[in-house]
C-alpha cells in the first residue's frame, strides 16, 4: 500500500471538494496548475479527479495538518494515479526525486517500481 496526501480542506479541516496538491512525501508533489483547485469528489473507497476513478483502501485525515488527508492506495492505483498526474498539463511538478524524475521521464511508474521509490511510505 502506497501512502498518498491530498491538499482538500477547508481552513477549519473540513473536506472542500477541491484538492490543490498532492504529494507522496520526500518524492513528489503535483500542485494544480488552477489558482482554484481541481474539483474531486470523494465517492465510497474511490475518489474522482478529472473525471477519472481511483480506488483507495482508506483514508486518514488531517496528517501534517487540517488541510490534508491521506489516502493509501494499492501499488497498481497508486501507479495509474501517479503516471496520469505526472502527464497532465493541469499538474505542475515540485519537489521531485531526481531518480524518481528520470525513471518516470523514459517510462511509466509500474507498481513494482513504487517499492523503490516510497519504501518509507508503505504500510503493508
Amino acid at each position: 500500500m502506497i501512502e498518498i496526501h491530498f491538499a482538500e480542506n477547508d481552513c477549519q479541516g473540513n473536506f472542500s471538494g477541491k484538492v490543490h496538491k498532492i504529494e507522496i512525501p520526500e518524492i513528489v508533489t503535483f500542485q494544480n496548475v488552477s489558482f482554484e483547485g481541481q474539483k474531486i469528489i470523494r465517492l465510497s473507497n474511490k475518489i474522482k479527479v478529472h473525471n477519472r476513478i481511483f480506488p483507495y483502501q482508506n483514508i486518514t485525515e488531517w496528517v501534517g495538518n487540517l488541510a490534508w488527508n491521506c489516502y493509501c492506495f494499492h501499488d497498481v492505483e497508486a501507479a495509474h494515479l501517479i503516471n496520469f498526474l505526472w502527464k497532465s498539463d493541469k499538474w505542475g511538478k515540485d519537489n521531485v526525486d531526481c531518480e524518481f524524475a528520470e525513471h518516470i521521464d523514459f517510462a511509466p511508474i509500474l507498481p513494482a517500481d513504487l517499492a523503490a521509490f516510497s519504501s518509507i511510505h508503505r504500510f503493508d
